[in-house]
């Protein structure tokens, strides 16, 4: 392990013992406690999503979405593939659909291109499991998102009758996986590969819980602590109609809880709403967060003024209204973009983190 000559830990015996663990085990195994990691994200493009993660989905560790059916979990990770293909044009997605119900046009609408993202659909838990671990180890991926856990079946299930008890064989199957994979990706890191892995899970009911929560999650304890980070998702259908007067779904108004982030502590739970009507401008799958971001970007100065005088930092003109500048945003998503995260990195560093976070 490279250390200058007058570092505390690379003196006298302790000193030899990390050369020698530096020549046998690799340069990165022992570090000074001192060296904070850093952390990279995929930005989930959700403005307070990406605010209570510190800028997306932490590269290089587990992260767990769960919630009901319905409440926006693969959708959630369909954005993050879509944003991940975007900062790395060169590497691919995989995507373990162990439910069989990817549907491509419904990623292209969050920003997934399909033809740089590998589907599996697995015959049994173990082999899509065996299929992941692989995955993590192929530097060209920068994501791997598993849907679901609660899909997962060991093939001991498979090999033995309906008559038969299998209790406890997903749990044992998953439990192994999160320990084999949290050493997988600790080897990735120290050549500096880094794949995003994301869990999707769905409650279940516990049998006669008079008592406490009665929701559980399949797949037993392990994914609780070897997920670093952890968002509950849910979701509320506001129905509408269409330009041709058709009944559908106006819009999801979305929550989320970040019941679990290692990263970092700030923001844990928000809103947010998802444009799901085909008629309407802005698209099925546009997130439309701009009432959020002029809200934040106000309480730190970034829009100022009052009344019918409102200006916002990075731009020449004034605007008459709130609703002017919403409207702006959305006919310049460039810019939009770039405004959102300069108000995210600032809340990194007020938080203590680095500043940059998209690197």
């Amino acid at each position: 392990m490279p250390q200058p000559e007058d570092d505390f830990l690379s003196r006298g015996e302790l000193g030899e013992v990390l050369k020698q663990a530096a020549k046998v085990h690799g340069p990165n195994v022992i570090r000074s406690a001192e060296l904070r990691p850093r952390f990279k994200h995929i930005p989930t493009d959700i403005f307070s999503l990406d605010m209570g993660l510190f800028g997306g989905i932490p590269e290089g560790v587990i992260s767990l979405v769960y919630g009901w059916a319905g409440s926006g979990k693969t959708t959630l990770c369909g954005r993050v593939i879509g944003q991940a293909q975007r900062k790395y044009a060169d590497k691919a997605a995989v995507f373990i659909d162990a439910e069989g119900t990817y549907q491509p046009e419904w990623g292209r609408k969050h920003g997934v291109d399909n033809s740089r993202m590998a589907l599996v659909q697995p015959e049994s838990g173990e082999q899509a499991l065996d299929l992941a671990r692989a995955m993590v180890k192929a530097e060209e991926v920068s994501v791997i998102v598993v849907d679901s856990l609660a899909a997962l079946v060991p093939m001991k299930e498979l090999d033995k009758s309906m008559e038969d008890l299998t209790v406890g064989e997903q749990g044992r199957l998953i439990s192994r996986f999160c320990r084999v994979l949290q050493a997988d990706l600790l080897g990735e890191r120290k050549r500096g590969h880094r794949p995003a892995i994301l869990w999707i899970n769905q409650y279940r009911m516990k049998i006669g819980t008079m008592f406490g929560d009665p929701r559980t999650l399949p797949g037993g304890e392990a994914q609780h602590f070897a997920a670093a980070v952890k968002i509950e998702m849910k979701n509320k259908e506001v129905m509408g109609k269409t330009a041709n007067g058709i009944q559908t779904v106006d819009y999801n108004e979305h929550a989320f809880k970040i019941a679990k982030n290692k990263i970092g502590t700030g923001i844990r739970e928000g809103e947010f709403v998802m444009v799901r009507n085909p008629t309407n401008p802005l698209g099925p799958g546009f997130v439309d967060d701009a009432r959020p971001v002029i809200n934040w970007a106000r309480t730190t100065g970034k829009i100022t003024g009052g009344g019918s005088s409102w200006r916002v930092q990075g731009l020449d003109e004034k605007f008459s209204r709130l609703q002017d500048i919403a409207d702006y945003f959305y006919s310049d998503l460039d810019f939009y973009a770039h405004f959102r995260d300069g108000l995210i990195r600032d809340y990194r560093v007020a938080c203590g983190l680095q500043e940059e976070y998209l690197a």
